[in-house]
């Protein structure tokens, strides 16, 4: 009897490690076509054995690419060109394990006759088991883990800005930008789970400096390396 007992433990345990490493499984991202504009990719994602999360990740994508669209049909909706616009966008999958699925969507537009085409680089970050959307407030959470505070503010945000602005003559920062005073919208994690703030064109630089990427978990920054 005690052996039958045992036995069937062993096997319910078997069950359990194969459905939770099932459940586990890196999601999957295809890519799909926006219908009505052929030159949007849509990243379709399949969590495996999970149809809720799933759903919920999907209709996050697709609110973003809509809401892309009808953002870029009001701005333009009035300008005599509209018909010669051009508007498109790629994504890149940047990290994809068990907690943490981040999507890296680039939009671009291009009107005829404007001086320069616009790019804007925004992160969609998830929690694959549920489906969740990470936003900027819960990084408290994964700053807790690893570091045990929190390193992802704006006054550390605020110093590294300083800091790249001071080795990199390219990078000119506007008057009156620093010091933050709040994050900005727009993260994203990379493969080692590194937290990457993102500023859009001229959100606090010139056009020239380009989407500006700041990498809050560079080991060599003094904030991390005396912690």
């Amino acid at each position: 009897m005690f052996k039958l007992v045992k036995s069937s433990l062993c096997a319910f345990c078997l069950l359990f490690i194969l459905a939770a490493t099932a459940f586990a499984a890196p999601a999957q991202v295809e890519p799909s076509v926006q219908q009505q504009y052929p030159d949007i990719q849509v990243p379709v994602v399949t969590v495996p054995g999970n149809p809720d999360a799933t759903a919920a990740i999907n209709i996050e994508i697709e609110k973003n690419i809509a809401a892309f669209i009808s953002q870029t049909d009001e701005c333009y909706k009035d300008n005599e060109d509209w018909n010669k616009v051009y508007m498109g966008n790629s994504y890149t999958v940047t990290c994809n394990d068990d907690s943490v699925l981040s999507i890296v969507l680039t939009k671009y537009i291009n009107v005829e006759h404007a001086a320069h085409p616009m790019r804007y680089i925004h992160g969609l970050n998830f929690n694959p088991q549920t489906g969740e959307k990470i936003v900027a407030f819960d990084l408290k959470e994964f700053s807790a883990e690893k570091y045990g505070k929190d390193i992802y503010t704006s006054e550390l945000l605020t110093n590294k800005l300083a800091k790249k602005a001071t080795e990199n003559d390219g990078l000119i920062i506007f008057d009156g930008i620093l010091p933050l005073s709040s994050l900005p919208e727009q993260f994203y994690f990379d493969a080692d789970r590194h937290v990457h703030f993102l500023f859009q064109l001229y959100e606090i630089a010139p056009y020239v400096c380009g989407v500006i990427d700041v990498d809050m978990d560079t080991e060599s920054d003094d904030y991390l390396t005396h912690r």
